[in-house]
């Protein structure tokens, strides 16, 4: 929804500044085009914090650091897990890792379970595995939860803060949506006159014929 506001505004002032360059004047739509306002530092705050589909790291120092902590603790947790597959192998009754509740564990053999530390989350279906996560790998599981956490709170506190931003914005907003759509209807009727080769009647008083007339 932000982005979507974000694009309004951003139609909008595209709209206003393709009037502003015409090279013909229409001096009827100047004051709607005029009227056509906004405060353009929400608009700028927007265009910085939001993607397509998501929030910037560069909408916060916070959400920068915190993105660029998780990637670390992704890169370390590949790393680590590809080191354990190595020397554990004689342990693992298939070298492959597995996820159990979002977590990495390995097929570890049942007679191996209890030799190193770390946590069982359950036995395979032929039972000759057991879903197994070293220690090592729960705290860095662990500590990537806690980052996501603080990703996920200071994304809500961006978006909290554009919505307040939009909110004190949204008479304007309204208004020029009001403004968009009567404009809209006025450059309908135009597109349709100009394919018809049509005019603009001028209305007698003593009154007029319409000839083969019909209602758009």
């Amino acid at each position: 929804e932000i982005v979507a506001i974000s694009r309004f505004m951003q139609g909008t002032a595209r709209l206003k500044k393709s009037f502003k360059n015409l090279e013909e004047v229409y001096p009827s739509l100047d004051d709607l085009f005029e009227s056509l306002d906004f405060d353009e530092s929400v608009l700028e705050y927007l265009k910085n914090s939001f993607g397509e589909d998501e929030v910037l790291d560069r909408a916060s120092s916070e959400l920068r650091e915190v993105r660029r902590a998780i990637k670390r603790v992704e890169k370390a947790i590949d790393e680590e897990s590809q080191k354990f597959l190595k020397t554990h192998a004689h342990m693992l009754s298939e070298q492959v890792i597995s996820y159990q509740n979002g977590r990495r564990t390995f097929l570890m053999k049942p007679s191996d379970k209890n030799k190193i530390p770390g946590i069982v989350y359950g036995e395979s279906a032929s039972g000759q595995s057991v879903y197994f996560e070293p220690q090592f790998l729960s705290n860095m599981h662990n500590e990537l939860h806690g980052l996501k956490i603080r990703e996920e709170e200071e994304v809500a506190r961006i978006c909290m803060e554009a919505s307040l931003k939009i909110g004190r914005e949204s008479p304007q907003l309204l208004a020029n949506l009001e403004t968009l759509t009567l404009l809209d209807v006025i450059f309908a009727k135009a597109h349709w006159g100009v394919r018809r080769e049509a005019t603009v009647p001028t209305i007698h008083p003593d009154g007029f014929y319409l000839e083969n007339a019909r209602h758009p």
